[in-house]
């Protein structure tokens, strides 16, 4: 890393607050400063800029969903919430992620295990370095979509998404109608235990029917099938298109993997598969849609500007696999011109 990394921990246990400001700390050129709850963290971001927060969901005075509200609203720093994994804090957090928070990092039940501990700061790294480049723009900008006409087709529509991902993906599948003309498949890296969290968010904002998938189950026009977590995502074909659910090993270092889904679609369904690839990390999509282009099918990025991590797409672009290089607000439009629908 060239320049400095100011960061700032927030969190109201010790314990936790040394554990993030060591690993941070193993990193060259970063600066990490430390609070005990939200005001504390107000009042620091009032004095110095920093490149990412790290905030506890749960804090005594000011908790970490409404000191993110805060941050968002003055200095938009990116904000990477630290979770641990309970109904309430699911739930709290997949909001945080609406509201603009970078990514999550969920609080191993039993640090005291070395290998739980490794992890746990592995994915500390990993996140913070992301969360320091990252792009927040795409949370001012409001996307509006005209309604889209159902008609018939034969194409599906996949889509794949990371760090960054969920409000993209929220402002993709609220553009949907109820009798929306083609299946939606999405994979969505995130730990399987907030994964039907997501789903039911979704579900409470969509007008399209949203779904966590089954395993054999044929696909239908106007579905958007979510992958659970924990598992990959394959289109098979039989009858119909119907999709397969696997705990094969994981790809990229992720499961579910959009590679797995983009290959499984090109090979049942050629030319009629529809690939999009959204912000994250890493180049996880970039295999399964040279898969989808060798089978004639189009490959669609989301844009550098509107990206929050712009890694997946990136590799896309790079590897000359994308057919359009869209805005997040273009996406379903390019979609139509492709199945030539009209607006």
């Amino acid at each position: 890393m060239k320049n400095k990394i100011n960061v700032l921990v927030v969190d109201d246990s010790l314990f936790i607050r040394n554990l993030i400001s060591r690993t941070i700390l193993s990193f060259d050129n970063v600066c990490v400063d430390r609070a005990v709850n939200g005001l504390e963290a107000l009042e620091k971001l009032k004095l110095k800029k920093y490149d990412v927060v790290t905030l506890d969901v749960e804090m005594p005075k000011l908790d970490g969903l409404s000191t993110l509200e805060q941050i968002m609203n003055t200095t938009k720093t990116p904000v990477v919430m630290i979770s641990s994994y309970t109904r309430k804090d699911g739930d709290i957090t997949i909001k945080a992620l609406e509201l603009g928070a970078v990514d999550f990092i969920e609080k191993p039940q039993r640090l005291i295990i070395p290998e739980n501990k490794i992890a746990f700061e592995k994915e500390i790294r990993e996140k913070v370095l992301a969360a320091a480049g990252s792009n927040l723009n795409q949370f001012t900008k409001r996307i509006i979509v005209p309604k889209i006409h159902s008609q018939e087709t034969q194409k599906i529509l996949l889509i794949g998404a990371s760090t960054g991902g969920p409000p993209c993906v929220e402002r993709i599948l609220i553009t949907l109608p109820e009798d929306y003309y083609l299946p939606v498949v999405l994979v969505q890296h995130m730990p399987g235990n907030f994964m039907i969290h997501f789903i039911n968010r979704l579900k409470s904002i969509c007008q399209v029917n949203v779904k966590e998938a089954r395993h054999g189950e044929a696909l239908k026009k106007g579905t958007v099938y979510v992958c659970p977590g924990d598992h990959h995502i394959e289109i098979k074909k039989g009858i119909d298109l119907y999709i397969s659910l696997n705990q094969k090993p994981k790809e990229e270092y992720v499961r579910p993997c959009v590679n797995m889904m983009f290959r499984s679609a090109a090979a049942a369904a050629g030319k009629n598969v529809i690939g999009v690839v959204l912000t994250g990390m890493g180049k996880d999509g970039t295999d399964g849609a040279r898969a989808i282009k060798k089978n004639n099918g189009v490959v669609i990025a989301q844009d550098k500007a509107t990206s929050m991590i712009y890694g997946m797409p990136k590799s896309i672009v790079d590897n000359n696999l994308a057919d359009y290089v869209e805005p997040l607000g273009n996406i379903i439009k390019r979609v139509d011109l492709i199945c030539r629908r009209k607006r």
